[in-house]
């Protein structure tokens, strides 16, 4: 995400057939406020090795959004789990 405030990249990486995230780091080169924004940049190591179900969708609601978090950050990884959710088509 980069904007006027914001210079973050996030990365997952997935294992689709085990349903799980493999790997989650972010690079972060600008946050709008030192300590506040990026505490929450920091837990997104904690998903790693995490099932992608409806149980991490709701969980990330507290680990990384809430009043200790941060809402780009929560909305960019709500949006990865949604699209993981889809259902395949042929």
């Amino acid at each position: 995400m980069h904007d006027n405030v914001h210079g973050f990249d996030l990365h997952y990486e997935v294992d689709l057939d085990r349903g799980v995230i493999a790997a989650a780091d972010s690079i972060t080169s600008r946050l709008p406020y030192a300590g506040i924004c990026s505490e929450p940049q920091s837990r997104i190591e904690s998903l790693r090795g995490q099932r992608i179900d409806a149980g991490l969708r709701k969980g990330i609601q507290t680990m990384l959004g809430g009043t200790g978090g941060c809402a780009q950050l929560y909305d960019l990884t709500s949006d990865l789990l949604k699209l993981l959710s889809l259902p395949a088509t042929d």
